[in-house]
């Protein structure tokens, strides 16, 4: 069989089930979904900490894990056990150096952060180093080596 045998062959396939005007629109759609994902990011790092557990000061690890995605600009942070309120400051300021640092604009990505530590209380602001770190890393996607710990408070 030759060409002129199948007069169909080179011409686009064109679906009568779907309007242009609707196909158009599932793109549109398409592209705002995997533009949603742009926004997200996430990564780990380990805290070095101290904890009172048995009433003398004893050196443990911690864990935070940050998740960013499209939202407006709010901070959440889960903590098991509890966390002081000096923490969760040192965490809404390591968002705000992060940012800064990379001049990027995170008015538009809500950030959640989870602290994990084996004490009774997460206190203080020995978390922010860590937090500053993290959130640059995840911002800029950097990978963060899983044998990296930190300590330490960072302020203005």
């Amino acid at each position: 069989m030759n060409a002129r045998s199948w007069p169909n062959v080179h011409k686009p396939f064109k679906s009568s089930l779907i309007p242009s005007s609707m196909g158009k629109i599932s793109w549109v759609f398409l592209i705002l979904i995997c533009a949603s994902y742009a926004y997200a990011g996430e990564g780990t790092i380990s805290i070095l900490a101290v904890s009172d557990e048995t009433g003398q000061m004893q050196g443990s690890v911690a864990t935070l894990h940050l998740e960013t995605r499209e939202g407006s600009g709010r901070v959440f942070l889960e903590t098991f056990p509890l966390s002081k309120t000096d923490t969760q400051i040192s965490i809404r300021f390591a968002k705000q150096v992060a940012c800064k640092r990379l001049a990027v604009n995170c008015e538009k990505t809500d950030f959640i952060y989870t602290l994990r530590a084996n004490s009774a209380v997460i206190g203080g602001p020995s978390a922010g180093a860590a937090a500053s770190l993290l959130t640059y890393a995840v911002l800029a996607d950097i990978e963060i080596p899983k044998d990296v710990s930190i300590t330490g408070t960072i302020n203005s």
